[in-house]
């Protein structure tokens, strides 16, 4: 589908002409769900760690549905502010209580899929990442240990001037 807008003067003339081109939602191959903002990007050869349960890959599901927005927070929107869920949060969102939930948080960050800063726990991007998000220069820092293996050397160098360049 193609959108034609065209800007007229006064006098009727056209002064510019714009075309934009749009997916169909519904064609001779189906139907195209649109985007949406909630949810997780998967990275097909990226695999969990093992000893990782398929309980705990359907909480880790469970979770990344509760990234906010372009970021890799686990959290929520309150009074117009972003707020991290805390460790008793996140054990209340998989459904677990007292020792199983708090051991599940920890094995999580022990097996770096999940990592507490000062916001809250944030995911791995290079287990889940929020969809639509480009990779920003804070999550690469923070997880970097393991995006190192997943980037090209040159977006690795890029990262590593950008923060040099803040030092600065």
């Amino acid at each position: 589908m193609i959108r034609n807008l065209q800007l007229i003067n006064d006098d009727g003339e056209k002064v510019k002409e714009f075309n934009s081109h749009f997916t169909e939602s519904m064609n001779e191959e189906g139907y195209r769900f649109p985007g949406h903002k909630a949810g997780a990007r998967l990275f097909r050869d990226v695999k969990l760690p093992k000893g990782i349960t398929y309980q705990d890959k359907g909480r880790l599901y469970d979770l990344s549905q509760e990234m906010v927005g372009n970021t890799n927070l686990i959290g929520y929107r309150e009074h117009g502010k972003i707020c991290g869920y805390t460790e008793d949060g996140i054990c209340k969102l998989v459904e677990l209580s007292g020792k199983r939930g708090r051991e599940f948080v920890k094995r999580m960050v022990q097996n770096n899929i999940l990592r507490k800063l000062d916001a809250g726990y944030y995911m791995n991007p290079a287990f889940f990442m929020s969809t639509g998000q480009r990779l920003s220069l804070e999550l690469f820092i923070h997880f970097q240990d393991t995006l190192g293996q997943l980037l090209p050397k040159w977006a690795i160098h890029h990262f590593l001037a950008q923060a040099r360049q803040r030092k600065v």
